[in-house]
């Protein structure tokens, strides 16, 4: 009651911000809490293969379409390192800009696609374990409008990390 009354004081007779300071604190509450986030993890592990290719092959961001079949084209502009942003263009649609926010070199990176009411973060993940290698792909898509962009873009995205990687694994095998 205090608080209600406290901000209606502040706000005085402006209802819209009063509204609108309302909204952000239940929304940012809400968010903070895990109730828009969703996330999904492929993990596989595969012999024969080394780190350092898959590695190569994931900072070649422009040759993607190569191992990842449904792309028309990918293109980084300027190099491998947080901060830069490259254009994925899936078959038949538009170019979407994703933006590099974490590398941490020879063992994962991260990166960011912003929709309109929420933020995708793929990160991908190489791993050296006894006979072979772990990769692990991990989708979180957090924001307001998640559930939107889960049904209209991420559910897409984490159903065909399997066939993905199993190209990438292949081509690796190939190019080693």
């Amino acid at each position: 009651m205090f608080f209600n009354v406290f901000l209606t004081d502040i706000f005085q007779d402006d209802l819209l911000t009063f509204t609108a300071y309302y909204m952000y604190i239940i929304l940012y509450v809400i968010n903070t809490k895990g109730f828009f986030m969703w996330q999904q993890t492929h993990r596989c592990f595969y012999e024969g293969i080394s780190k350092k290719e898959i590695w190569r092959l994931w900072k070649d961001i422009d040759n993607w379409p190569r191992w990842h079949t449904d792309l028309e084209s990918c293109r980084l502009i300027g190099d491998f390192k947080v901060g830069s942003h490259f254009f994925l263009k899936p078959k038949g649609m538009k170019a979407v800009k994703i933006q590099l926010v974490d590398i941490k070199e020879e063992y994962e990176f991260t990166d960011c696609t912003s929709f309109f009411g929420a933020k995708m973060y793929d990160t991908h993940r190489v791993e050296e374990q006894k006979g072979g290698l772990l990769l692990t792909n991990h989708l979180v898509v957090k924001g307001p409008l998640t559930k939107l962009w889960v049904r209209l873009v991420a559910r897409h995205v984490a159903e065909s990390v399997p066939e993905e990687v199993r190209s990438l694994v292949d081509l690796a095998k190939s190019d080693y």
